[in-house]
């Protein structure tokens, strides 16, 4: 809505009266003429006339240059008084007319300025509404980065668990295995140390043969062939 300054109302300024030249003088309606003197020619004495009467008076009726003055100074008087009185109108218009426009300018900056806010806010909503749904995503990849982290870490320590269980299985077994390989290789030295001190003996007729090694060989057999765990 654009609105106007109001125009000025017309002043209008009345004019003084024009004033009228002796010529156009009137004496009741008449128009009167400015009769001018003339000047008596010099004429031989004659006897003595009758005078007459005496000439109309020229400046009868007319305003004398008192009451002009007077006249042309209360009109000058209004002039001033009308002048001033316009000039003010004029000036109060303008102030109106300022005060409209004003008005309307202060109305239109609080439309503009509602509807920026208006639009900020819808702004700000929208990027909030991004930024949680970004955080969102976010935090899902994490869970499930987390969870195959988990999981990974989960795997890996159950295949440490039974790898190190196998280990010390096989340790149990490496060390039995050694204990058997200890007791044969002190089984086998003591039937090599009997046979060599039965060899280095010499026979008696009456003594029986000693098959005690044997004996102890074989009944060692069985349990050297036991499962190994």
């Amino acid at each position: 809505m654009s609105l106007q300054p109001a125009v000025p109302r017309q002043i209008s300024v009345q004019s003084p009266p024009q004033w009228q030249s002796p010529q156009q003088w009137q004496v009741a309606g008449t128009p009167v003429t400015q009769v001018l003197p003339q000047v008596p020619q010099m004429a031989p004495l004659s006897p003595l006339e009758e005078l007459g009467p005496p000439p109309k008076r020229q400046t009868e009726n007319m305003p004398t240059p008192a009451s002009i003055a007077n006249q042309k100074e209360a009109y000058s008087r209004a002039l001033d008084q009308q002048l001033e009185s316009g000039a003010k109108t004029i000036h109060d218009q303008k102030t109106q007319a300022l005060d409209i426009l004003r008005n309307a300018a202060e109305e239109k900056k609080m439309k503009f300025t509602m509807q920026i806010e208006e639009e900020m806010l819808q702004k700000e909503f929208e990027l909030d509404e991004n930024t949680h749904a970004q955080i969102m995503q976010l935090q899902q990849a994490a869970f499930q980065q987390k969870s195959q982290l988990e999981h990974q870490a989960s795997q890996l320590i159950m295949e440490y668990k039974q790898r190190f269980m196998q280990e010390q299985m096989q340790q149990r077994l490496y060390e039995q295995k050694m204990r058997q390989h200890q007791m044969r290789e002190t089984m086998q030295q003591k039937m090599k140390d009997v046979s060599a001190k039965k060899a280095a003996a010499p026979p008696s007729p009456s003594s029986p043969q000693v098959s005690m090694p044997c004996t102890a060989a074989a009944d060692m057999g069985p349990m050297l062939q036991s499962p190994m765990y």
